[in-house]
């Protein structure tokens, strides 16, 4: 308690206060102290509770959107799923050289360049185009889904505003 009162008697901000503080009357201290206490709960309150129960609500919502849109997918799972049976799409199931050949071709003709084509197993293959437009991109995919082409993979990583790297597994 010694090094307590050295320290604030150090102080040059606390020992004036405490100075003043003790110059009340008794009855002007209880209330400093009371209003003291009440501003020290308020700050625990705005600080610590309010935060937490703000971050609660917040994540109550989203759980309450989420569970809205499983249960609207839950009800309407007949016609999703009968909808899907009438528009399946079947894919092509090609060798490796011959997927090289059509991705060659598709390319050329949406004036795209690979960096690189390898060949992943029997019927998988990995391309590579750096900086190149979304759109471009986009259009040969296309494509290739017209083509019956499945992706395996697809890792996108941008560059700048609507330029990308692209590193595409097809299977």
């Amino acid at each position: 308690m010694a090094w307590l009162e050295a320290q604030i008697r150090n102080s040059s901000l606390l020992f004036p206060l405490l100075q003043k503080y003790q110059a009340l009357s008794t009855r002007e201290q209880k209330l400093v102290l009371l209003m003291g206490v009440f501003v020290f709960i308020y700050l625990v309150y705005s600080a610590l509770w309010l935060p937490i129960h703000d971050q609660r609500e917040t994540a109550q919502n989203r759980v309450n959107a989420n569970l809205k849109t499983y249960y609207l997918l839950v009800e309407n799972a007949a016609i999703l799923t009968a909808s899907q049976g009438d528009a399946g799409v079947s894919l092509e199931d090609r060798s490796g050289q011959v997927l090289q050949a059509l991705v060659s071709r598709t390319m050329r003709k949406q004036k795209l360049v690979a960096q690189r084509m390898n060949l992943d197993g029997d019927s998988r293959l990995q391309v590579w185009v750096e900086n190149t437009s979304y759109a471009e991109i986009s259009k040969w995919l296309a494509l290739l889904a017209k083509e019956k082409v499945a992706i395996y993979s697809v890792q996108f990583a941008s560059r700048e505003l609507g330029m990308v790297d692209m590193r595409l597994t097809l299977d």
